[in-house]
């Protein structure tokens, strides 16, 4: 069965979008610039479905800031194997205290639904099993069910507007040590726990090993780019930090002069300040 004729992207909305799940995820996010919008938890391959996003609960490297795609699924529409349509919007139908749900069939029959009764770790990256918890919503069921619950042929997304300026930082580490404890840094300057104006709005962290940068090298692609990787380097890091939408290149690269200037306070400030603890 393919949803590859499935690629409507409809009309514009202040805070969500509709689409088909046949939309492909670079496709959604061309369409979301020309609307000043942006749908964060991308994964890292935008050559993938939105309906295969919900159907494997996809993550990517944001994830560590705006959560997997389960978090941004706001309503499905659902035909079951039966031929009955399921049309669910987060919110509206939630498991009973019992663990359960009940849901009325074409011909009128109810039928109870149960909730499985595992615990599922508390993580930020999960897409094993069928979702369950207490209380959950009957949208969660459907999101990393790989379709074996059903057709996904609507998808109601959550979007943010004005989309943030994004920062890319690539950092060589001399040794795992050096890679982990800066970003263990960087994961506690990004807490909720801090107040607005006092953190680093720090959205991705990828680690890179010795292996991972021996095939960059082996590759050519650090050439291609123009980056320059030093022997010396054995892991690295690849951040990105969220900035206001409004922030140019010229004030950026203003505010990072400002490092040595006790008096400046921003967020790349901060971030600087931090990177320069680590050498």
């Amino acid at each position: 069965l393919s949803t590859a004729r499935l690629r409507t992207i409809g009309a514009p909305a202040q805070n969500h979008v509709i689409v088909g799940p046949g939309v492909v995820l670079a496709e959604l996010a061309r369409e979301l610039a020309t609307r000043r919008q942006c749908y964060p938890p991308l994964p890292t391959y935008d050559g993938a479905t939105v309906g295969g996003t919900v159907a494997t609960n996809a993550a990517g490297a944001a994830t560590f800031k705006h959560g997997a795609t389960r978090a941004w699924v706001r309503g499905l529409t659902v035909v079951l194997a039966t031929g009955g349509v399921l049309e669910i919007t987060r919110g509206e139908v939630t498991a009973s205290p019992s663990g359960h749900f009940e849901i009325i069939a074409l011909d009128g029959r109810p039928h109870r639904i149960a909730v499985p009764t595992y615990r599922m770790p508390a993580v930020r990256k999960l897409a094993a099993g069928y979702f369950a918890a207490p209380g959950m919503d009957l949208v969660d069921l459907f999101i990393g069910a790989e379709g074996t619950l059903g057709v996904v042929t609507s998808v109601e997304l959550g979007v943010l507007a004005p989309p943030p300026v994004c920062f890319v930082g690539l950092v060589p580490c001399r040794d795992e040590a050096a890679a982990l404890a800066l970003a263990n840094e960087l994961r506690s300057a990004a807490a909720p726990s801090r107040r607005p104006g006092d953190g680093i709005d720090v959205a991705a962290i990828e680690y890179l090993d010795a292996r991972s940068l021996a095939l960059v090298r082996e590759d050519g692609v650090a050439d291609r780019l123009g980056l320059t990787l030093p022997p010396s380097m054995h892991t690295a890091l690849l951040f990105q930090v969220d900035l206001d939408p409004e922030i140019t290149a010229a004030r950026a690269t203003a505010e990072i002069a400002r490092v040595d200037d006790p008096t400046c306070d921003t967020m790349l400030v901060r971030l600087c300040r931090l990177l320069a603890r680590h050498g």
